[in-house]
Protein backbone atom coordinates (compact mmCIF):
# COMPACT_ATOMS: atom_id res chain seq x y z
CA UNK A 1 0.00 0.00 0.00
CA UNK A 2 1.38 3.64 -0.94
CA UNK A 3 1.78 5.88 2.14
CA UNK A 4 1.06 9.16 2.25
CA UNK A 5 4.55 10.25 1.56
CA UNK A 6 4.79 8.46 -1.41
CA UNK A 7 1.58 9.57 -2.61
CA UNK A 8 2.26 13.12 -2.07
CA UNK A 9 5.67 12.69 -4.15
CA UNK A 10 3.89 10.91 -7.02
CA UNK A 11 1.37 13.94 -6.80
CA UNK A 12 4.10 16.37 -6.66
CA UNK A 13 5.92 15.15 -10.36
CA UNK A 14 2.31 14.70 -11.70
CA UNK A 15 2.30 18.41 -11.10
CA UNK A 16 5.28 18.86 -12.12
CA UNK A 17 4.85 17.02 -15.68
CA UNK A 18 1.25 17.40 -16.56
CA UNK A 19 1.01 21.24 -15.37
CA UNK A 20 -2.18 22.58 -12.83
CA UNK A 21 -3.95 22.77 -15.93
CA UNK A 22 -3.95 19.21 -17.12
CA UNK A 23 -3.92 17.80 -13.98
CA UNK A 24 -7.34 17.70 -12.97
CA UNK A 25 -7.98 16.25 -16.36
CA UNK A 26 -5.68 13.44 -15.90
CA UNK A 27 -7.52 12.51 -12.38
CA UNK A 28 -10.97 12.23 -13.84
CA UNK A 29 -9.64 10.38 -16.81
CA UNK A 30 -8.04 7.75 -14.14
CA UNK A 31 -11.39 7.71 -12.12
CA UNK A 32 -13.74 6.43 -15.09
CA UNK A 33 -10.96 4.32 -16.39
CA UNK A 34 -10.61 2.84 -12.88
CA UNK A 35 -14.95 2.99 -12.49
CA UNK A 36 -14.86 0.79 -15.81
CA UNK A 37 -12.27 -1.90 -14.99
CA UNK A 38 -14.45 -1.88 -11.82
CA UNK A 39 -17.64 -2.16 -13.68
CA UNK A 40 -16.19 -5.02 -16.33
CA UNK A 41 -15.04 -7.23 -13.47
CA UNK A 42 -18.59 -7.34 -11.64
CA UNK A 43 -20.23 -7.87 -15.03
CA UNK A 44 -17.86 -10.83 -15.65
CA UNK A 45 -18.62 -11.99 -12.42
CA UNK A 46 -22.21 -11.71 -12.72
CA UNK A 47 -22.00 -13.91 -15.90
CA UNK A 48 -20.03 -16.81 -14.49
CA UNK A 49 -22.32 -16.87 -11.17
CA UNK A 50 -25.42 -16.43 -13.69
CA UNK A 51 -24.06 -19.16 -16.13
CA UNK A 52 -23.18 -21.93 -12.73
CA UNK A 53 -26.66 -21.37 -11.84
CA UNK A 54 -28.06 -22.21 -15.03
CA UNK A 55 -25.72 -25.35 -15.05
CA UNK A 56 -27.19 -26.47 -11.73
CA UNK A 57 -30.67 -26.12 -12.35
CA UNK A 58 -30.36 -28.01 -15.92
CA UNK A 59 -28.94 -30.67 -13.92
CA UNK A 60 -31.25 -31.04 -11.19
CA UNK A 61 -34.26 -30.39 -13.71
CA UNK A 62 -32.91 -33.72 -15.72
CA UNK A 63 -32.60 -35.46 -12.73
CA UNK A 64 -36.01 -34.83 -11.83
CA UNK A 65 -37.06 -35.82 -15.03
CA UNK A 66 -39.62 -38.59 -15.43
CA UNK A 67 -37.82 -41.37 -17.86
CA UNK A 68 -39.93 -42.79 -20.15
CA UNK A 69 -40.31 -47.00 -20.03
CA UNK A 70 -37.06 -48.62 -20.68
CA UNK A 71 -35.04 -45.64 -20.74
CA UNK A 72 -31.62 -46.35 -18.79
CA UNK A 73 -32.31 -50.09 -18.93
CA UNK A 74 -29.62 -51.98 -20.05
CA UNK A 75 -30.27 -53.72 -23.59
CA UNK A 76 -26.42 -55.23 -23.61
CA UNK A 77 -26.47 -57.73 -20.81
CA UNK A 78 -23.28 -58.42 -19.64
CA UNK A 79 -21.44 -62.31 -20.33
CA UNK A 80 -23.45 -65.00 -18.77
CA UNK A 81 -21.86 -65.89 -15.38
CA UNK A 82 -19.81 -68.50 -15.37
CA UNK A 83 -20.44 -71.25 -12.92
CA UNK A 84 -18.97 -71.52 -9.12
CA UNK A 85 -15.18 -72.63 -9.18
CA UNK A 86 -15.27 -74.16 -6.47
CA UNK A 87 -17.79 -76.76 -7.19
CA UNK A 88 -16.18 -78.84 -9.91
CA UNK A 89 -18.83 -82.03 -9.10
CA UNK A 90 -20.57 -83.04 -12.29
CA UNK A 91 -24.32 -81.44 -12.38
CA UNK A 92 -27.13 -84.12 -11.56
CA UNK A 93 -30.40 -83.60 -12.93
CA UNK A 94 -32.01 -83.10 -8.74
CA UNK A 95 -29.10 -80.05 -9.10
CA UNK A 96 -30.32 -78.45 -12.27
CA UNK A 97 -34.24 -77.74 -10.80
CA UNK A 98 -35.22 -80.21 -13.48
CA UNK A 99 -37.74 -82.59 -12.03
CA UNK A 100 -36.41 -86.25 -12.62
CA UNK A 101 -38.93 -88.89 -13.99
CA UNK A 102 -37.68 -92.49 -15.12
CA UNK A 103 -34.50 -92.80 -16.74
Amino acid sequence: MIGNSELLIILLVALLLFGGDKLPELARSLGKAVAEYRRAMQEAEEKLIAEDLKREVRRQMQELEPKPPGVGVDVHPGAPEEPHQGDSRPLRREDSGEEGGGA
